[in-house]
């Protein structure tokens, strides 16, 4: 299990100019309860960083796992699960010129999928999911 308060502080030395991508600790009470309403937390587990583009899509890391969420089902992903991150091919950069915003992760069984991100934060969430896997 990985410490939130590492996680968070992270996040706030990273200083990142972001509208969907939130500490979990500074949403209102409004936007806690929506989480709550999706997710059930395991005994010990402490959401610390969420993606909320719309309600039907988003995702929350927690000191245990990523979880992500969309209007047709929800996906536990544990930290230990994760191979790795990757970014999108170099073809696919040149077609996106606002930058990057999705990355593809790899896990156990080569499986993968791939999580949306802010083209501001994506070096950021890159690399924290890099740091939870180990």
């Amino acid at each position: 299990m990985l410490s939130k308060s590492a996680i968070e502080a992270k996040y706030k030395r990273a200083k990142l100019k972001v509208c969907d991508t939130h500490l979990y600790s500074e949403l209102d009470k409004t936007q806690c309860d929506s989480f709550k309403s999706l997710v059930t937390l395991y005994n010990g587990e402490l959401p610390v960083i969420c993606y909320n583009k719309s309600p039907e899509y988003g995702w929350l890391i927690t000191n245990k796992r990523l979880i992500i969420f969309s209007d047709t089902s929800i996906e536990n992903i544990l930290f230990k699960e994760i191979l790795k991150a990757d970014i999108p091919a170099s073809e696919d950069l040149k077609n996106n010129k606002g930058g990057i915003d999705e990355l593809k992760i790899l896990l156990l069984g080569d499986r993968f999928i791939q999580i949306k991100v802010e083209p501001s934060s994506w070096h950021f969430i890159f690399d924290l999911i890099r740091y939870l896997r180990e």
